[in-house]
């Protein structure tokens, strides 16, 4: 197989071998690429998923740790530290075994693979409870101090209203210190006499205008008594409402109610619990398999590999145009998938005896992912290049 336009091909491919450079300058490109690569994991999805899983693991743990503290220090300080331990333990073991499990199994051990899931189950299950425990504790202590308030602003708005009522009702009077020179004057005109019935009627008069203006003055003083007890219940009052007890549950009662279902925010309280529970130990727990799900091989050749022979780019890159339609529809134009036909062509060519590999194994051969060798390879033997014989892999030149 001979190419005509090799240059343009692999040029359009993206892909061509690594030119060779001083070792001056190539320890330069290499810590550049480095840093590229560096700041573009920094930012990339599975980096934040791993930041993530690392911060619901931390508050998991936290959270698990202190109401299992709380439910052991109502007993004694040792049964404290022992269930701090244990919920210590099962938020890690639950971070922790999924990978287990996924190793296990890709190494066909049954019995281990069994036991991950075994002890998964039962710290998930561990954590969940506890996060629950603290969720509907946390819960309930915001509404009970909220509905505290409630109760001492509905207290404080009937008592303001009765006193302004009172107030209302209650006759204007000048005030104390208007009404005594006024009392004083009146008690000198008496002349030493006594109010009383043997009082002369100068002096009955002067007791009647006594009497009245004491009257007032202790209006007065109720007036004052319950403008100031007002203000003190405005200053309690503080101009606005509480907050509702529990606005989260009573917004969803209001939705359910919405589409038809009758519920209380009391009913709905419980599920809020189960969900932040579930939320928070699902993250801790499968956090970190789910940021490493993502994370591909690196596209770069296994070290040890064969280096590329000369005429194996040509080969690749006409691999494509030589493969059935079906395969070229299939078979996609980037630099990871030209790299990994080179990739496979040059193993295959450099080795002594036929490749014994399966795709997955074929793919940490060569440094790149199993869905792009598996095309790569799809491709090269529906070209011809590459032919199986049996379980192996070989030359099509070889096999003829």
């Amino acid at each position: 197989m001979k190419s005509t336009n090799t240059g343009v091909s692999c040029a359009l491919q993206g892909y061509a071998p690594a030119p060779v450079v001083p070792e001056i300058e190539s320890r330069t490109a290499t810590r550049s690429t480095a840093l590229t690569i560096s700041l573009s994991t920094l930012f990339s999805a599975e980096a934040l998923a791993f930041v993530g899983a690392v911060a619901a693991i931390a508050a998991s743990g936290a959270a698990n740790v202190i109401m299992a503290h709380d439910m052991g220090s109502a007993h004694s300080p040792w049964l404290a530290s022992i269930l701090s331990g244990a919920a210590l333990a099962a938020t890690l073991l639950a971070a922790s075994l999924p990978a287990c499990a996924v190793v296990a199994v890709r190494r066909w051990q049954v019995v281990r693979a069994l036991a991950c899931v075994a002890l998964w189950v039962s710290a998930v299950s561990f954590s969940v409870v506890a996060a629950i425990g603290a969720a509907s504790t946390g819960r309930a202590d915001l509404t009970g101090a909220r509905a505290a308030d409630a109760n001492a602003y509905a207290r404080d708005h009937v008592e303001r209203t009765r006193l302004v009522d009172e107030l209302a009702g209650s006759a204007h009077a000048r005030s104390v210190a208007e009404l005594q020179p006024l009392i004083e004057q009146r008690r000198a005109g008496l002349r030493g006499e006594v109010c009383g019935p043997d009082a002369s009627k100068p002096a009955a008069r002067l007791c009647g205008e006594i009497a009245g203006l004491m009257a007032e003055a202790a209006r007065s003083e109720d007036r004052g008594r319950l403008v100031a007890a007002i203000a003190a219940v405005d200053a309690r009052l503080g101009g606005s409402a509480p907050k509702a007890p529990d606005p989260q549950s009573a917004a969803l009662a209001t939705y359910a109610k919405a589409l038809g279902l009758s519920v209380t925010p009391d009913q709905v309280a419980p599920w809020l619990s189960l969900g932040t529970a579930l939320f928070l130990e699902l993250a801790a727990a499968l956090g970190l398999l789910a940021a490493g799900a993502g994370q591909g091989r690196p596209l770069a050749r296994k070290q040890g590999a064969p280096a590329l022979l000369p005429d194996v780019l040509p080969v690749a890159c006409e691999a494509v145009e030589n493969a059935p339609e079906r395969l070229k529809k299939q078979a996609p134009d980037s630099p990871a998938a030209m790299k990994a036909r080179a990739e496979i062509v040059n193993l295959v060519r450099a080795s002594d005896e036929p490749v014994k590999a399966t795709v997955r194994g074929l793919a940490a051969m060569i440094g790149s992912s199993p869905a792009t060798t598996h095309v790569a390879l799809a491709t090269l033997i529906g070209s011809g290049v590459i032919e199986r014989a049996g379980n192996a892999l070989v030359l099509a030149d070889a096999a003829a």
